[in-house]
């Protein structure tokens, strides 16, 4: 993954693509693309900056037990608990809007309560024509969104997983994920 990054180089921040804000019109006004300041906040809330490739190598990585490329990344244990439910009886998947201007109240699974690991939203269960039970899911602001289903027939084994990635860099979306 080498075109992702918190604090962008001059070479990355050339590329960075614009995105667009729907307007109270219902229209959309393209922003352009504007380097980040530097930080020195890493979190996996906001604020890492990458390419399309290199968020489904990342999600090769979850798919392939923690590797990528004959390389471990992630300890079979580490990724153990990054896919286990860390909070208990508390219930996630609905987010109500902290920045209205930027995106909407989401509701994941309408009817359902989902769970939170140490970086995945987790379904506790199979949601009827969705997705299945322990199926993995994070979105961001400007509406990318992947989910992974590292348990559909087998475990683990990436050819028999489903995955997806949506990335549309329009933030204020009318899409209800």
């Amino acid at each position: 993954m080498r075109d992702t990054a918190f604090n962008l180089p001059r070479a990355l921040a050339q590329r960075l693509a614009s995105s667009h804000q729907r307007q109270a019109d219902g229209t959309l006004r393209e922003q352009a693309a504007k380097p980040p300041s530097a930080t020195s906040s890493f979190n996996g809330g906001s604020g890492l900056y990458g390419t399309a490739a290199d968020y489904i190598a990342f999600i090769r990585m979850i798919l392939q037990d923690g590797a990528l490329g004959g390389t471990r990344l992630l300890s079979r244990r580490t990724l153990a608990q990054t896919t286990k439910n860390q909070i208990g009886a508390l219930e996630a998947g609905r987010f109500p809007t902290a920045w209205p201007e930027l995106s909407n109240d989401v509701d994941f699974h309408p009817g359902f309560s989902d769970r939170f690991g140490f970086g995945f939203l987790i379904n506790p269960v199979a949601y009827p024509g969705g997705r299945s039970r322990g199926s993995l899911a994070w979105a961001g602001v400007a509406n990318t969104y992947f989910w992974i289903e590292p348990w559909q027939e087998t475990l683990c084994r990436a050819h028999d997983a489903d995955t997806a990635l949506f990335r549309c860099q329009i933030s204020s979306s009318p899409l209800k994920l």
